[in-house]
């Protein structure tokens, strides 16, 4: 599909991940998480298991000229995934508010907003739903 622009050009939609440019000065993911048990992953996923919007805005950072990946959250490999974002320089955080606590082990969210506090901490940027 192709959408106008403000200039009244076609630009190409993508829906897909794109590959980032190499040698991109900033590292980011979209960070999603997916409910264990429910269709898609959640009522905010679409087929793909996909929120809607993280394909779209993981390109756009790409098209910005960064580097930019989808990571999910699994709350049973919180370590795995704490090692995986050390080299991101930004996440953007897309997990309903809620969805930690579903199906998941006690005090998975407490962990998580933990771990993005420390990323905080360490200077990142770190947005959120």
């Amino acid at each position: 599909r192709k959408r106008r622009t403000t200039t009244n050009q076609m630009a190409e939609r993508f829906n897909e991940l794109r590959q980032s440019p190499e040698g991109a000065k900033w590292t980011l993911c979209v960070v999603e998480f997916n409910v264990p048990g429910a269709k898609n992953g959640g009522s905010d996923k679409g087929p793909n298991g996909h929120r809607i919007d993280s394909i779209p805005i993981a390109n756009g950072v790409i098209a910005a000229g960064g580097a930019c990946t989808i990571v999910k959250y699994f709350h049973d490999k919180h370590d795995e995934f704490a090692k995986q974002i050390e080299s991101m320089d930004a996440l953007i955080v897309r997990i309903n508010p809620g969805q930690l606590s579903q199906g998941t082990s006690p005090g998975t969210q407490e962990r998580f907003d933990t771990l993005m506090n420390e990323q905080l901490a360490k200077g990142k940027l770190v947005w959120s739903s």
